[in-house]
């Protein structure tokens, strides 16, 4: 439960009523020795889990991206001799840290399980990441009939593809302003919508759009066709798809709200403080604001002016309230299952926040890439065994927070000859944990030979 530092977790471990024989020198040989076992220990926790989780969901994956950062100044040299790439490299950092990273693409199960991972350079395309993942899902687990759901930004034209295969299927969220005219048009437009849950027909232009007491959802179907040329056969690919569009005018209307703030704020820096423009985020109020450096006759200009954005305003209010998936056109299944099954994605950002916050697995100090590879086997362990704690014995009562403090907390006084005396308070967790476990935690003095027994 505490898969940070290799030394810390070490330390941490001295404090356990059996404390471990081994060195640390032997936690990083070990290191070397795990990650030749990825792909085992992924098969084999699988297997096992299934005596113990009642219920994996197979049939839904959730996958998705993160990355985890290096507190160094350079990233990995090269090695052009075996012509591979070093791993900790310069990339798309998600939290626009300068430093170092390392890419994690991990898959989850319908329930909320953690099934497999890969560890990729920091400037790996992620949208490369998903298929060679799936394949070996499907060779090690033997899985073949499932539904991949992902973010739009790891669906891309040969993930889709890819996922039409066999019984497999997808769910992809899709960005509306990147949509070819034709089926942006389709989607906008305010006719060709019901209301979820009776299929009663609407016209969107007869309601109100920002609205933050409608609490109704509205949707249409687009069916959409693309194609593309395969880069290897050169072969025409065709991509049949249903675009579900959703409409809400209480998220409109949060949107909008958001929006107000920004350019409120745009206006105030443009007329009264010039100088804070270079310090603002890219996508706050900042993308609302034009910059010139020249005249009106061309030449340049020392000064910088600065002008409001007024048509960005217009282009965004057009999208607010909106929302749309992808599924293959042969999919069948009802919106409203497909919609349920799309908000499934938040447990898979809850994991990637539990291991860097809850578990401390970052930053990273180990060197030697096979070691940084083995840290995260540990941490993808450490999700498994979380999960089975939180979900199949405590029934998901209790939140990361309340379990993990919980946990820490258990703390107890060897009293030589006699036994232990508790040191932490009786909690709904701690009870609940002595009865799934059949034995008595909450007693404020335990015997050593009652210890034993427990032990």
């Amino acid at each position: 439960m505490y898969p940070s530092s290799k030394l810390s977790s070490y330390e941490e471990a001295q404090k356990f009523l059996r404390k471990p024989t081994y060195k640390l020198h032997d936690v990083y040989r070990a290191l070397d020795i795990i990650i030749k076992e990825k792909e085992n220990i992924e098969k084999w926790c699988y297997e096992k889990s299934l005596f113990v989780v009642k219920d994996r969901n197979t049939k839904v994956l959730y996958y998705d991206c993160t990355n985890y950062f290096f507190e160094i100044e350079m990233e990995d040299e090269d090695d052009l001799e075996n012509a591979k790439e070093g791993l900790r490299k310069f990339g798309k950092n998600k939290e626009n840290r300068p430093l170092p990273i390392v890419e994690m693409g991990l898959f989850i199960d319908g329930n909320g399980y953690p099934l497999a991972f890969n560890i990729n350079p920091g400037n790996t395309n992620e949208q490369t990441t998903l298929r060679p993942l799936e394949k070996q899902i499907m060779k090690d687990f033997q899985l073949s009939k499932f539904l991949v759901c992902t973010d739009a930004g790891l669906g891309s034209f040969n993930n889709r593809n890819f996922n039409t295969k066999g019984d497999r299927l997808y769910i992809v969220t899709q960005s509306l302003k990147q949509l070819e005219n034709q089926y942006q048009a389709d989607a906008l437009s305010n006719t060709g919508w019901y209301i979820l849950g009776d299929n009663k027909y609407i016209d969107l232009s007869k309601i109100k759009k920002y609205d933050s007491n409608n609490k109704n959802i509205y949707y249409k179907e687009v069916i959409m066709k693309r194609t593309k040329k395969d880069s290897k056969t050169k072969e025409k690919i065709v991509l049949e798809e249903r675009m579900i569009v959703t409409f809400s005018p209480k998220y409109a209307a949060y949107q909008k709200n958001i929006r107000d703030a920004q350019i409120c704020r745009a206006k105030e820096i443009i007329t009264k403080h010039p100088e804070k423009y270079n310090k603002l985020p890219q996508n706050s109020a900042k993308r609302f604001i034009g910059k010139e450096n020249i005249t009106s006759d061309g030449e340049c200009a020392e000064k910088t002016k600065l002008y409001y954005k007024d048509n960005l305003e217009k282009y965004e209010a057009q999208f607010d309230g909106l929302y749309a998936l992808c599924v293959p056109e042969k999919m069948e299944g009802h919106v409203e299952e497909i919609l349920q099954i799309s908000k499934g994605r938040w447990e898979i950002e809850e994991s990637f926040r539990i291991i860097k916050s809850e578990f401390k697995a970052r930053p990273v100090y180990l060197k030697k890439e096979d070691r940084i590879k083995s840290h995260f086997i540990i941490c993808y362990l450490s999700l498994l065994i979380y999960r089975i704690l939180e979900k199949e014995k405590l029934q998901e009562k209790y939140t990361t927070e309340e379990i993990i403090k919980t946990l820490k907390e258990m703390l107890t006084n060897k009293i030589e000859g006699l036994g232990y005396k508790q040191l932490y308070q009786k909690t709904d967790i701690t009870t609940a944990l002595s009865n799934i476990y059949d034995f008595n935690l909450d007693q404020k003095f335990i015997s050593l030979k009652n210890m034993k027994k427990i032990l």
